[in-house]
């Protein structure tokens, strides 16, 4: 996975690999999810880096009104998605 040093992480589920694996280097890391519980635990988790956090779904047009990001990784998000492929592919758009 290739992160930069200013990353949006969607579908973060436990952000087991955010801590574990995120470069010390990051300067702004974020976070989407449709479940609040999970951004929780996760911005927790990860609280020295001061995530952003995004409460929303990425099957529905995003409205965040931020700054862009140089990645953004939805690592095992797309089997949680409703639909085919085809119906989950509007993710990237909004993303």
């Amino acid at each position: 996975m290739l992160v930069t040093s200013n990353h949006l992480d969607v579908g973060v589920g436990s952000g087991y690999y955010l801590k574990y694996y995120l470069p010390q280097s990051t300067k702004r890391i974020a976070l989407l999810d449709l479940n609040q519980n999970s951004l929780d635990a996760t911005s927790k988790a990860i609280n020295h880096f001061q995530p952003e956090v995004y409460c929303g779904d990425v099957l529905d047009p995003l409205e965040l009104n931020v700054d862009r990001f140089d990645s953004i990784s939805v690592n095992y998000l797309l089997h949680c998605l409703p639909g085919n492929l085809i119906d989950k592919g509007i993710m990237f758009e909004h993303l």
